[in-house]
């Protein structure tokens, strides 16, 4: 993995638009502590848990999947195919339905 976890997590804060304060509080630690440890290469699991609990993200995910987060493009994109597939599903369950209630109607 190119990035270490603390890097990864200060790059999905950025991502996501949450600042180390909001982190800080959520996790109840020090804001020079936190910044100590977002310094390092690496984090204890205990805390890694807390952190991952105070964003709602599994970060654990990226210590051996070699995975990466996704970038703002990609989670845009991401977004936008869902959107569409949800349009897609209600569409087809509309048409569905109406194929439905026809073959009632032949029966």
């Amino acid at each position: 993995m190119g990035n270490s976890i603390c890097e990864i997590i200060k790059q999905y804060c950025f991502d996501n638009r949450i600042p180390i304060s909001v982190l800080v509080e959520r996790t109840k630690y020090q804001t020079e502590s936190m910044h100590r440890l977002l310094k390092r290469d690496d984090i204890p699991i205990s805390k890694l848990m807390l952190i991952s609990k105070a964003l709602n993200h599994n970060f654990f995910q990226y210590l051996y999947g070699g995975k990466s987060i996704p970038t703002q493009g990609e989670l845009a994109e991401m977004r936008n195919e869902i959107s569409q597939l949800k349009a897609q599903i209600n569409l087809l369950t509309h048409e569905n339905a109406l194929l439905q209630k026809l073959i009632m109607k032949q029966a």
